[in-house]
C-alpha cells in the first residue's frame, strides 16, 4: 500500500480509487470515517444486548477524568430500568449519574477513565486533530461509528491501526467523507416542500402537485427532498 502502513494486518476495508484520490491529492485535512464494535464500550453493550438506542450529546476529558452525556431510549420502563441497573454494575466505568428520567427515557452521565477509552487514547496520540469526534453513534446492533477529523491518509490509517493493535478490535472499517455534498437546490427544494405542506399532517400537497406546483418532475423532485431530510435527520441525530 503506498501509505506505508500495513493494512493487510489488520481488518480495515477502504474503497481503492476513493483511497487512490486521496493519496495522490495529499490533502491537508480530512474526515475520516470508523465502524466496529467494542466489547469494553457500556452503550454498545446497551444497544446490542438491552435493545436501548443512544445518542451521545457531548464528551470531554478534564483534570484526568472523561465524560459523556448521552441519551437513552427504550421500548418499555422496566428495560429502561435494567439498563440503569447495568450502568450500576458496570466496571469499565468510573461511576455514572441520572441527570433526568422520563420512563422509557433517560439522560446519564458517564465518567470514565481516559487512558481505557480508545477514543481518549487516539485523540492523545495526535492521530486526530480536535478535541472531540465530530459525531459518534451506537447503532442497534451495537457498532459504533466515529467521525474523526484527521491530517492526511496516513494518520488516518494510523488510527485504525491502533485500534486493532492497542485495543484488539479486529472489525474497523474505514471510509472518507468524499461523497457528494447536499446542494442548495436540494436545500431550496426541501425548505418548498416543507413550506407547501408535503410535511404536514394530514399532507397539504401531494409530492405530485408539489412537482407540478414547482414545475420539477416528480422523481427529481423526491430524491432531492429525500437526500435534504436526510441529511437533516442525521445533523438532528448525531
Amino acid at each position: 500500500m503506498a501509505c506505508g502502513v500495513p493494512i493487510t494486518s489488520f481488518a480495515v476495508y477502504v474503497p481503492q480509487i476513493i483511497l487512490l484520490k486521496h493519496i495522490r491529492g495529499t490533502p491537508k485535512e480530512l474526515k475520516a470515517s470508523y465502524t466496529f464494535t467494542y466489547p469494553g464500550c457500556w452503550a454498545c453493550h446497551l444497544a446490542k444486548h438491552m435493545g436501548m438506542r443512544i445518542r451521545f450529546l457531548s464528551w470531554k476529558v478534564e483534570g484526568g477524568e472523561g465524560e459523556e452525556v448521552a441519551d437513552m431510549w427504550s421500548g418499555t420502563s422496566g428495560a429502561m430500568d435494567a439498563a440503569l441497573r447495568y450502568l450500576s454494575r458496570y466496571p469499565h466505568i468510573a461511576g455514572w449519574k441520572l441527570l433526568d428520567r422520563d420512563g422509557r427515557s433517560a439522560r446519564v452521565s458517564i465518567r470514565f477513565r481516559p487512558k481505557e477509552c480508545p477514543l481518549y487514547s487516539l485523540m492523545e496520540s495526535s492521530c486526530a486533530e480536535n478535541a472531540s469526534p465530530l459525531v459518534e453513534r451506537v447503532d442497534y446492533s451495537g457498532r459504533i461509528r466515529w467521525e474523526l477529523r484527521v491530517k492526511g491518509v496516513k494518520k488516518a490509517l494510523k488510527v485504525a491501526e491502533l485500534l486493532f493493535r492497542k485495543f484488539s478490535i479486529k472489525d474497523v472499517k474505514m471510509s472518507f467523507g468524499v461523497g457528494r455534498r447536499l446542494g442548495n437546490r436540494s436545500l431550496y427544494l426541501m425548505k418548498e416542500a416543507y413550506e407547501r405542506g408535503y410535511f404536514d399532517v394530514p399532507r397539504k400537497v401531494s409530492m405530485k402537485e408539489l412537482s407540478r406546483q414547482l414545475n420539477v418532475p416528480a422523481s427529481t423532485l423526491n430524491v432531492a427532498v429525500r437526500r435534504a431530510l436526510r441529511s437533516a435527520i442525521a445533523d438532528a441525530t448525531r
